[in-house]
């Protein structure tokens, strides 16, 4: 069976014609709006996928710094004894991340007590950024006593400084092979809890 619609006024082949353009121009707008809308969505979805690398991407970080800090602070101290006596030490303590300490070296009852002069061999996190700084000789109350500090920048992106000590014979104190790993706290507010 046919379909038959009723169509009311004159409608002429060459009217009918005429409109064609018209309907055709019409059938493009909504054909274009239908695209920019796909484009839209697909862009939409494009930046969720972005966001969702980019999130991912960052608790990856995250959790490698976690790792790292664990790594890096591993064997760390406030301050390192030796035999009871603590052979360095920070002031303050602990030293801060991004500003000044001092730095104490006790040679005393170590291999280079009596040594008329004494190199702090120094890095951060694993050795970087290594600096030799010459130490002073502090006068004690204790005889015998063989005090040396030093000032340090400690860096922004310490969270440990490594540290081993030579004099001028060349012989170094480097706590049996394991160095002095000193702990550096992070400023507030930038501390592991921030990291989420």
């Amino acid at each position: 069976q046919d379909f038959c619609q009723a169509v009311s006024g004159e409608t002429t082949r060459a009217s009918w014609l005429a409109s064609a353009k018209e309907r055709e121009a019409e059938l493009e707008e909504v054909r274009r709006r239908e695209e920019e809308e796909e484009e839209a969505a697909r862009h939409a979805r494009r930046l969720e996928e972005a966001e969702e690398a980019d999130r991912n991407q960052a608790l990856a970080l995250v959790h490698d710094t976690r790792t790292s800090l664990v790594e890096l602070r591993s064997g760390c101290f406030a301050s390192c004894e030796r035999d009871g006596k603590v052979v360095v030490a920070t002031r303050p303590s602990p030293c801060h991340a991004g500003s000044k300490c001092v730095l104490v070296y006790t040679a005393s009852g170590g291999v280079l007590q009596g040594s008329s002069q004494i190199r702090l061999h120094c890095g951060h996190n694993g050795w970087r950024d290594p600096q030799v700084v010459e130490m002073k000789k502090q006068p004690t109350f204790d005889e015998g006593g063989d005090v040396w500090c030093c000032e340090l920048e400690v860096p922004d992106a310490a969270v440990a400084l490594n540290a081993v000590f030579s004099n001028e014979h060349g012989t170094y104190d480097n706590n049996s092979e394991k160095n002095f790993n000193v702990i550096v706290e992070i400023p507030g507010g930038e501390g592991e809890a921030h990291w989420d």
